[in-house]
């Protein structure tokens, strides 16, 4: 782990003091969790400009200037893909229900799970691979774990 020290203002640590109390967090986590927001964040919102924008030009250039353009955007939009695929983060959200397996687990490096109705995990999940791979649970209405999970189920919901 590495360390890193931040002089903030009073009024933003109290502000992450709010945020972390609300989560049921600790001050680390809590910035963890705001910092992994931000970066998923980003990536969303670069991948939907480009959407825009390629959408905008085709629009305005019908023509094969239209279509120059349309390469461009879409070799942009290839590489954001390709940014999100490398990271291997997985955004699990808004499901009424969803089922996490093994397979599953091994097909991602980064899992996140949020705004899902019931989340089920399966018996075959194992615990290392578990606590490697899912980030975090957040507003996770009903959870089905395995016995065996259930302190770690916890431990990533946020």
């Amino acid at each position: 782990m590495k360390e890193l020290k931040v002089k903030i203002s009073d009024k933003a640590y109290e502000a992450l003091e709010e945020y972390a109390k609300s989560k049921g967090l600790d001050i680390e986590l809590a910035l963890e969790s705001i910092l992994m927001d931000i970066r998923e964040g980003m990536l969303t919102e670069k991948y939907l400009l480009l959407v825009r924008k390629l959408d905008e030009v085709l629009r305005s250039h019908p023509s094969s200037v239209g279509s120059m353009y349309l390469e461009a955007y879409v070799d942009e939009l290839r590489k954001v893909k390709e940014e999100i695929k490398s990271r291997g983060m997985y955004i699990v959200s808004d499901l009424e229900e969803v089922t996490i397996s093994n397979r599953t687990l091994t097909r991602c490096k980064d899992l996140v799970i949020k705004d899902c109705k019931r989340v089920i995990f399966k018996e075959d999940i194992d615990e290392g691979l578990f606590e490697e791979r899912v980030l975090k649970i957040v507003n996770v209405e009903e959870i089905v774990a395995p016995e065996k999970l259930k302190a770690l189920v916890e431990s990533k919901i946020k």
